[in-house]
């Protein structure tokens, strides 16, 4: 299982990684603030994985504060990737008050959904 979790935060790290040595060409450089809220999204979810993975190798030894680090970080994680979807949206000039009423109900039903953090 660990292995897992090893290869789907290299999979996010690796994402974040290629856009952000990539750059963005010219000709689309609309694109440029959307692309790095998603390495954003791609290094602190890699990470994320990644803490939890660790969690698994130890066993539960280091208590609830790797538990408590990756649950923080999954939800900052998603939080930045809807930053990215909003930045696409602005960028397509429609319906830009609707959809921030709906990008604000996401990301607190988000934060809801991921629940309290256990200390």
């Amino acid at each position: 299982m660990t292995l897992v979790f090893f290869i789907y935060g290299l999979a996010f790290f690796s994402l974040a990684l290629a856009l952000t040595v990539r750059g963005v060409p010219s000709d689309l450089i609309a694109l440029r603030t959307p692309l790095f809220f998603l390495a954003g999204f791609g290094f602190i979810h890699g990470i994320a994985e990644w803490a939890v993975m660790a969690e698994l190798l130890a066993h539960g030894a280091t208590g609830m504060t790797l538990d408590s680090v990756a649950k923080t970080l999954s939800g900052v994680s998603f939080v930045v990737l809807s930053f990215s979807a909003y930045q696409l949206f602005l960028d397509s000039r429609k319906r830009t008050h609707l959809f921030l009423g709906v990008y604000i109900a996401l990301v607190s039903l988000t934060w809801a959904a991921l629940g309290p953090v256990d200390s």
